[in-house]
C-alpha cells in the first residue's frame, strides 16, 4: 500500500467530512432523540449509529455492495463507541477529532488503490468477524452508558 503526500486539500476534506458528520450524527441527532426518547440513551446510540452506518450506503455508487456492507458495520460500531464517548464526555471535538484521524489514512491511500470484491468464502467470514466486533462494542456501549448505572443501583 503505498501513500501520497500530505497536502491541504486532503487535510480540508478529511476535516470537513468529519465536521460534518459528527455535527449531524452526535451533536444534533444524539441531543434530538435523547428529547423524544426520554433520555435513553443506549437507544440514542443505537439510532445515530444507524443513521450514521446508512449515510454511508452512498458509497455503493462508486464500491462493491459486499465491501459497503461491510463497511456501513465497522462505521455502525464506530458510531456506538463515538457516540458513548459524546455522550459520557459532552465533547463533540473529540469525537471530531477520532473521526478525522480514523478517516485521514484512508484519503492518504494511493489514488489507483483498488478495491477487490472478496469471495463469497472471505465475505462470510468477515461478516462473521465483524458482527463479532459489532457485538463486543455493543456490550461495552451499554455497560458504559446503561450497565454501570444499574449496577451503582443494586448496591
Amino acid at each position: 500500500m503505498s501513500f501520497r503526500l500530505i497536502d491541504a486539500r486532503i487535510v480540508l476534506t478529511v476535516l470537513f467530512i468529519a465536521l460534518a458528520e459528527e455535527s449531524v450524527y452526535r451533536g444534533l441527532l444524539i441531543p434530538l432523540s435523547l428529547v423524544f426518547t426520554k433520555n435513553k440513551q443506549y437507544t440514542v446510540i443505537v439510532i445515530s449509529s444507524v443513521g450514521f452506518a446508512l449515510a454511508h450506503l452512498v458509497n455503493i455508487v462508486n464500491s462493491p455492495w459486499s465491501i459497503v456492507m461491510l463497511q456501513m458495520l465497522i462505521v455502525f460500531a464506530s458510531g456506538l463507541l463515538w457516540g458513548t464517548l459524546y455522550l459520557k464526555t459532552n465533547n463533540l471535538s473529540l469525537t471530531i477529532m477520532l473521526h478525522f484521524l480514523d478517516d485521514l489514512p484512508l484519503f492518504l491511500m494511493k489514488e489507483t488503490s483498488e478495491l477487490v470484491t472478496p469471495t463469497r468464502p472471505q465475505l462470510i467470514s468477515a461478516i462473521m468477524a465483524y458482527l463479532i466486533v459489532v457485538g463486543i462494542i455493543g456490550i461495552i456501549t451499554f455497560l458504559q452508558v446503561e450497565g454501570l448505572h444499574l449496577w451503582k443501583l443494586k448496591k
